[in-house]
């Protein structure tokens, strides 16, 4: 079941919306709907709303319908109240696709400092997945997430990009670092690691993640180096 909603939110209370996505996206989850994809309109006629769009699916309509039944989400009806002041749902479903070119290329490179706000969204959206299952601790594991994104170093920060839009990201630490978690006098880490990997949900099957899939064409950027590992693509 694929749905277009279309939300007209205060620009003054888009924090609120925020806290209310992501609150409504964890109930969402647990039965087993997604927010695939989020398209930011600014309404040029109404100057103090902004149009937010949402690609929703579920499995099936019972399966929306015990969302919208959850009583997890009626708790959230204060914040929803407090910023949003239009919604239009529309439900259909996907239409043919072109089976030549479906996908993309997808390039491999490191970060840049304007990617951080697409790093960010697309880390916290493919984690929100995890949020039904640790209601108690999500917060804090959200705000170390944003945290670590905020300076990820010494890590180096690689991004899969594909039609300009940034679909997946990870940190790389190399060996010989001391580990944020380790204890006093613990030596630096004889080994690498791989943190916070991370593709776009909407992006997800491509082989974004696990790297080449047989109908999927990579192009790593000349010079790409990471240190202390070998970035093998052939």
């Amino acid at each position: 079941m694929t749905l277009v909603v279309i939300l007209m939110v205060r620009k003054d209370a888009l924090e609120a919306f925020r806290a209310f996505e992501r609150r409504a996206a964890a109930v969402m989850a647990v039965h087993g709907g997604r927010i695939e994809r989020t398209v930011v309109v600014s309404a040029t006629d109404t100057p103090d709303l902004v149009k937010e769009i949402h690609v929703v699916t579920f499995p099936d309509e019972p399966a929306f319908l015990a969302y919208r039944s959850d009583p997890r989400l009626a708790t959230l009806g204060h914040l929803r109240a407090a910023s949003v002041v239009h919604t239009e749902v529309l439900v259909g479903e996907d239409g043919p696709r072109d089976e030549v070119g479906e996908v993309g290329t997808v390039g491999i490179r490191e970060a840049r400092p304007a990617d951080h706000d697409a790093i960010r969204d697309v880390t916290l959206a493919a984690y929100a997945e995890y949020a039904p299952r640790m209601p108690r601790h999500w917060e804090g594991y959200r705000r170390n997430i944003l945290a670590t994104l905020g300076d990820p170093t010494p890590a180096t920060q690689i991004v899969a990009e594909q039609d300009g839009a940034i679909v997946g990201a990870v940190l790389l630490y190399p060996t010989g670092i001391v580990g944020p978690d380790a204890g006093p006098g613990r030596p630096p880490r004889s080994w690498p690691e791989v943190r916070l990997l991370a593709v776009a949900p909407a992006a997800r099957g491509r082989g974004v993640g696990a790297g080449p899939a047989s109908e999927l064409d990579v192009e790593v950027a000349p010079g790409l180096t990471v240190t202390g590992y070998r970035l093998d693509l052939d």
